[in-house]
């Protein structure tokens, strides 16, 4: 087995920088992170496995439409308690925009490239997507708002289902290799500041809700007449 020295740390030494060589050294060992090493643990899954590969792309690509097909649901959703659900889709609505507001400034101030920016390209890609910022992961952040949402309000199980739901399509956007590991927990943690600052104001937002309401049923009125 060779132990040459490559041609740049030799330039280094040639250079007298021993500490330079030594930072050189540690630079190239932490490039092998743990979010790095996560991710190639999950996205080495990836073209082994047909249809995990499918019910992952799938799940990276279309769950997040569940959102909004669920919010909808809620509002037109016919019960005794109209008024309250439909405050209800409003506020889990306040807290995924909120949250992905977060995430936006978040991706704005700290760019991480996603693995197949990198140079050399890491991991396998299975589905495309702009090359934009990797952290956090929008698609989490928004699960995970819809989740803590909930648990703030006092309803675990269905906080509990988007929870499982947002680690889930996390873990189908690392296999497909469009996320790291690190993109996942730092959502999950755009959800929960978005949520808790949500549920923090809900008295006072519940004005507007009822305008937003009232507005509706005045629309819906018209239309119908």
């Amino acid at each position: 087995m060779s132990s040459e020295i490559p041609s740049d740390q030799i330039k280094i030494l040639q250079s007298g920088g021993i500490f330079l060589l030594l930072v050189d050294l540690i630079t190239r060992k932490m490039k092998m992170s743990l979010n790095r090493v996560m991710f190639l643990k999950i996205n080495g899954l990836a073209g082994k496995y047909p249809l995990l590969d499918k019910m992952t792309v799938f799940l990276a690509q279309y769950a997040i439409f569940m959102v909004p097909i669920f919010l909808l649901y809620l509002w037109f959703k016919k019960s005794e308690e109209t008024d309250e659900i439909k405050k209800k889709a409003l506020l889990l609505f306040t807290a995924a925009m909120i949250s992905w507001f977060f995430s936006f400034i978040i991706s704005s101030v700290y760019f991480h490239p996603r693995p197949f920016m990198l140079q050399p390209p890491l991991g396998k890609k299975l589905i495309s997507h702009a090359p934009d910022a990797s952290f956090p992961s929008d698609h989490t952040t928004v699960l995970s708002a819809l989740a803590f949402t909930y648990f703030f309000s006092g309803e675990v199980f269905e906080g509990t289902i988007f929870l499982i739901l947002a680690f889930i399509v996390g873990f189908a956007r690392v296999y497909c290799g469009i996320h790291f590991p690190y993109d996942i927990f730092g959502g999950v943690a755009a959800g929960l500041m978005g949520a808790g600052l949500t549920t923090r104001f809900k008295k006072q937002l519940s004005p507007v809700f009822d305008w937003c309401i009232h507005l509706w049923l005045r629309i819906l009125r018209i239309v119908l007449k």
